[in-house]
């Protein structure tokens, strides 16, 4: 994921605002399998209910959109997506365009650049003028693409990344289980004080303190990441004798105030290590999007029996980067 998505590596606020990338996916247009619809039961193709919550959006210092009636589409296989109704849009702003795209549940999309004096985002809302009987009854709303807009509120509060899955659980567990993560036949973390991170489609994470993880084969990157539940996230790489191992550590500093249990501790990809250990017990490597960079090697993960190709598969694992 590029700047201003999810999943975002830091740079300039508003590199991506003038068009947005069509070979780095943003969210809204990538499917992400079931991993991103852990709640779904089989055939259940979309939810669609009122959020229960006012949503602000800011571009370019005005509020572009601001309703109290703002309903959330979730897709199977897709993240949730907030759509507000034409009415609460600041639509003046708004300049509609030729481009057009068609999804099999919701039928032709038609899109719009919004222009605050000399800022422009180019096609960065769409709506649906004519939508298809059996989806959902979306006529008369509009979305945005999150990462065009400069800042997104949830009541008071600023929230990031995307809209945020009310059927989604985080739970963080303190715990004394004796957690040992082994990385290249190295012992790099050993603790009995971690705190387990449970999340709803997610393997179980192992934040640990750390002073109980070797620091001086950490170094830290400029990588970083916005999570809808936890917040921002710094990275490491750790190097043990010529291999490196790109990112296989994170940390929430400031984590948002659900999640402030995790601050400041580590947690590995339990994809990317040899091995971790729970009280001796060694644990199943996960299968997840991250499965791709076990050791020191490239790639993505295998996953072809769930897509086409390679560059398809590359495309979903650049637009969930951040789930972790």
């Amino acid at each position: 994921m590029v700047c201003g998505i999810m999943g975002e590596h830091v740079c300039s606020p508003h590199a991506a605002e003038r068009r947005t990338d069509r070979t780095n996916p943003v969210f809204e247009d990538v499917f992400l399998g079931p991993l991103a619809s852990p709640s779904f039961s089989q055939g259940l193709r979309f939810r669609w209910e009122d959020s229960r919550r006012r949503v602000r959006v800011v571009f370019a210092g005005i509020t572009v959109a601001d309703s109290s009636h703002v309903m959330l589409l979730h897709e199977f296989g897709r993240l949730p997506v907030f759509y507000f109704p034409l009415e609460d849009v600041r639509m003046e702003v708004m300049e509609a365009t030729d481009r057009r795209s068609h999804s099999p549940l919701k039928g032709e999309a038609s899109y719009w650049t919004i222009q605050v004096g000399d800022r422009v985002a180019e096609d960065a809302a769409w709506s649906y003028p004519s939508p298809l009987p059996d989806g959902p009854p979306i006529k008369g709303y509009l979305a945005l693409y999150w990462h065009l807009m400069d800042a997104w509120y949830e009541e008071d509060e600023q929230v990031f990344a995307h809209a945020r899955d009310p059927y989604k659980r985080v739970d963080i567990l303190p715990s004394s289980r004796h957690v040992r993560v082994v990385l290249a036949g190295v012992t790099i973390a050993d603790s009995r004080r971690p705190r387990l991170l449970l999340e709803t489609g997610l393997p179980t994470r192992y934040y640990l303190p750390e002073q109980d993880v070797r620091r001086e084969l950490l170094e830290p990157t400029a990588t970083a990441t916005r999570c809808p539940y936890k917040g921002q996230a710094a990275y490491w790489s750790a190097q043990i004798g010529d291999r490196v191992f790109k990112d296989i550590v994170w940390s929430y500093g400031d984590p948002l105030p659900a999640c402030s249990p995790i601050s400041n501790l580590l947690c590995f990809f339990n994809e990317r290590v040899d091995t971790i250990y729970v009280d001796g017990e060694r644990q199943a490597v996960p299968n997840t999007p991250w499965s791709d960079a076990r050791g020191d090697t490239g790639g993505f993960p295998d996953t072809a029996k769930e897509v086409s190709n390679q560059q398809s598969l590359k495309k979903r694992f650049r637009a969930v980067e951040w789930m972790h």
